[in-house]
């Protein structure tokens, strides 16, 4: 779970969350106030709960944070409520 992985990222012990309240929790108070910037690439989840979820866990950050979404789908830019979009052209077999 994405929760798991960003406490993990900021010091968390993979092990000390056996549920999903716990990891909520946790990543509140981690980012509590702090600024933070974290990257999700490749993301294909389209579940809009699951957005508004982590949405809930990530909004005690200060102000200023950003989160950079990289994703294919145009559904996961809709559901997850990104404010700036940045569609990029395809390589050509050069660059690729």
């Amino acid at each position: 779970m994405i929760a798991e992985k960003i406490a993990e990222s900021g010091g968390g012990k993979k092990d000390k969350y056996p549920q999903l309240d716990a990891v909520q929790n946790e990543l509140r108070k981690m980012l509590d106030g702090k600024k933070y910037f974290l990257v999700l690439d490749d993301v294909w989840n389209e579940d809009p709960l699951k957005w508004s979820r982590l949405k809930n866990m990530l909004i005690s950050g200060a102000k200023g944070s950003k989160i950079l979404l990289t994703t294919r789908s145009d559904v996961v830019v809709k559901v997850s409520g990104s404010v700036h979009k940045h569609k990029l052209g395809d390589l050509s077999e050069e660059e690729a």
